[in-house]
């Protein structure tokens, strides 16, 4: 037995993946300490999951490593969907309205790696196989006992604890939070397989098979390419856990019409499909991301993106709390904000799920007909897009988003604010868009100077008119021809405060203290007395 160690740190996070990793990242790179434990003693090896969708690149941006994931990634432009002989549609996606309308293929061991490197710039602390035992509420604290590989045991005082531990949750099971949903009688097989000259399909795209002998999915990646097969249906295969190359030889050949060059194989396993949401994301100081929260189909590649996203909803919250910015009863609206997504998410991919495993033919063929039909309807194929991107993701229903005056039009409180306005936001604090009228120069000026001076470190403030107005601003937009000012929805002057996660927090078509209190006290922003 080792000697008994003791730590303290403002935040705890437990599991090392990239839900956890991503609020370790956001927290620091907002001052906010933090030290992470996961009882794995290395990091991820395998690829697990791929996929990196576009509304998760727009956070991962502001954190100041997309560039190397795309770099280190690979692009996929869209989805091209196949009957037993013949594509029978496509889904594209570089109609987005985002600067990243497409899907970056890459193993979830390299994401974790980019945001090691750079929680390593942070000096940010990852404790490997080290596992929580137990924790206890000690007044405003956690006591949390832990225990490394040598059986060391570990004393840790933190403020904050957040479960990024995973689906077999240590946290949430030790809160009694119910982890509600089933099992589904679905079991795949996927294998990683390198890159070769013989395989013939559009290496830009992700491949889908609906035949009757099967159905298939293939992911292209830089260096390899994933196939997904459903097995539930074959007696010998619907328990498999280690499938050999000779099995996705023989089964891709019946389902594929075209070449594969499946000749050898990097790694491969079974799966099955388990969907649960909990009935609560905290207690008291204590929170779940990730997957201690939702575990769900792997259809549309969702749940790493759906994890990394609770971690930036919560951190960005937590840290202003922490500087004593926003008010702590903020703090549930990260359950009030993710717990309708997650199941969302939940709902949707059991419905793909279901629908593209059909085992009966007339059905099959019904449905390919359908589907042939929808995907050449624009309408469909935008909700299809914006829902997988994850761009269409609000929080409108939130109780902390709202607004002042009468609105015909605009960005409404709770959505994502538009892509041409992400370049001025600040990661690290609430943005002010200020709508300034030609006329209203002196009123935006005093609105200006009251509000920098009451809130010096919470708010990022751009002025954004058709002229130069050279007011006191963090930074000024020009707004030629007040095309800006149409798409916002402004008729004078007004404003826009936008989230640290770009999301609309209030608007407001005016610009005076009143209006600016009223949206403080909506938001949770700390008010100086």
């Amino acid at each position: 037995m080792g000697n008994l160690m003791q730590m303290q740190t403002p935040v705890l996070i437990v599991g090392a993946g990239p839900t956890g990793l991503t609020a370790a990242l956001n927290l620091r790179q907002q001052g906010i300490d933090c030290l992470i434990i996961d009882k794995k003693s290395e990091p991820t090896k395998t690829s697990n999951a791929l996929a990196l969708q576009s509304r998760t690149l727009e956070n991962l941006e502001k954190l100041g490593i997309v560039e190397t994931l795309l770099s280190q990634g690979h692009q996929i432009n869209g989805l091209k969907i196949h009957n037993e002989n013949a594509q029978i549609g496509q889904i594209e996606l570089n109609n987005l309205p985002t600067k990243y309308p497409f899907i970056i293929g890459l193993p979830q061991s390299d994401t974790e790696k980019v945001l090691l490197d750079k929680l390593n710039t942070h000096q940010v602390q990852v404790l490997r196989g080290t596992e929580l035992i137990d924790f206890k509420q000690v007044d405003d604290k956690i006591e949390i006992t832990c225990k490394n590989t040598e059986q060391q045991t570990i004393q840790i005082s933190a403020k904050w604890l957040l479960g990024c531990d995973g689906s077999h949750s240590r946290i949430r099971e030790k809160l009694q939070i119910p982890f509600l949903g089933q099992d589904l009688s679905k079991h795949f097989i996927m294998a990683d397989i390198p890159r070769n000259d013989h395989y013939t399909l559009a290496y830009d795209y992700a491949n889908g098979f609906l035949s009757p002998q099967g159905t298939m999915v293939i992911i292209p990646l830089k260096s390899f390419y994933r196939i997904i097969i459903d097995v539930s249906e074959i007696p010998d295969l619907n328990n498999e856990k280690n499938p050999s190359l000779e099995v996705f030889q023989q089964l891709s050949q019946k389902i594929c019409p075209y070449p594969l060059g499946l000749d050898n194989m990097l790694w491969g396993s079974g799966f099955w499909i388990h969907e649960h949401v909990v009935t609560a994301y905290h207690r008291t100081n204590i929170f779940l991301l990730g997957d201690a929260a939702h575990e769900h189909s792997p259809m549309g590649g969702q749940g790493m993106n759906t994890g990394i996203q609770d971690a930036i909803n919560l951190t960005w919250k937590l840290a202003l709390v922490e500087k004593n910015l926003l008010k702590r009863e903020v703090l549930p609206s990260y359950q009030e904000e993710r717990l309708p997504v997650a199941k969302n998410v939940v709902s949707k991919t059991t419905i793909a799920t279901h629908v593209i495993t059909l085992k009966s033919r007339w059905l099959i063929t019904i449905r390919n007909h359908i589907m042939k039909f929808l995907l050449h309807k624009k309408s469909i194929l935008n909700k299809i897009t914006q829902t997988v991107s994850e761009l269409k993701i609000n929080y409108m229903g939130s109780s902390y988003v709202g607004e002042s005056d009468s609105w015909s039009a605009g960005i409404k409180p709770g959505d994502r604010v538009p892509s041409i306005f992400q370049a001025y936001l600040d990661p690290n604090q609430f943005t002010l868009l200020v709508f300034v009228d030609v006329t209203a120069k002196e009123t935006a000026a005093q609105f200006i100077k009251e509000i920098s001076n009451n809130h010096p470190d919470l708010l990022k403030i751009v002025v954004i008119s058709s002229e130069n107005l050279q007011v006191q601003a963090t930074e000024e937009a020009h707004d030629q021809g007040e095309q800006l000012k149409t798409l916002m929805g402004i008729k004078q002057s007004g404003f826009y405060l936008a989230r640290p996660d770009t999301y609309v927090a209030y608007r407001s078509q005016t610009l005076n203290h009143d209006a600016f209190k009223a949206c403080c006290e909506k938001v949770g922003i700390k008010t100086p007395s």
